[in-house]
């Protein structure tokens, strides 16, 4: 059980420690093209939820998030309680450790530093702006549908 709370808690480190870099040395929309032109770093605030959805309404996507966060963190401990599942405990710790970096920066600074896109020939995902939190999200999200398909009922 240690593990997989050290894995959620690594994942917040990380990212919290990442946007504290980058508050610090990187002006706003300042794009600086790292590791052969593939990763464009650059600091965005996201003020809204994905995307910068519903921006306007800073309050109310900071609410859900920590509703979601606290509703996710009970199926986490649920879910840590059980014997086995493995691949779930890991990927549920993948997407804590996210979701409480973003829900942090949405409850202390009112909007999430997001930080790096992907220099890709689609403009449209060009133009989206991540962190490692999303990253840890989408990533176990993956891992959590992936096990749920050959997990033993």
């Amino acid at each position: 059980m240690i593990f997989y709370v050290m894995v959620a808690a690594g994942a917040f480190v990380l990212d919290y420690k990442i946007k504290n870099y980058i508050e610090k040395n990187k002006e706003y929309n300042d794009p600086e093209e790292i590791m052969g032109g593939n990763i464009i770093i650059r600091k965005i605030y996201n003020r809204g939820a994905i995307m910068n959805f519903m921006d306007h309404k800073q309050r109310l996507v900071s609410k859900v998030s920590v509703m979601l966060t606290l509703a996710l963190s009970v199926c986490y401990v649920w879910v840590l309680l059980k014997k086995g599942w493995g691949g779930l405990k890991f990927a549920l710790s993948l997407v804590l450790g996210g979701a409480i970096s973003n829900t942090y920066d949405r409850v202390m600074h009112n909007y999430v530093v997001d930080y790096f896109s992907f220099n890709t020939k689609i403009q449209g995902l060009k133009k989206i702006v991540f962190n490692i939190s999303d990253m840890f999200i989408f990533l176990g999200a993956a891992i959590a549908v992936v096990w749920s398909w050959f997990a033993e009922e």
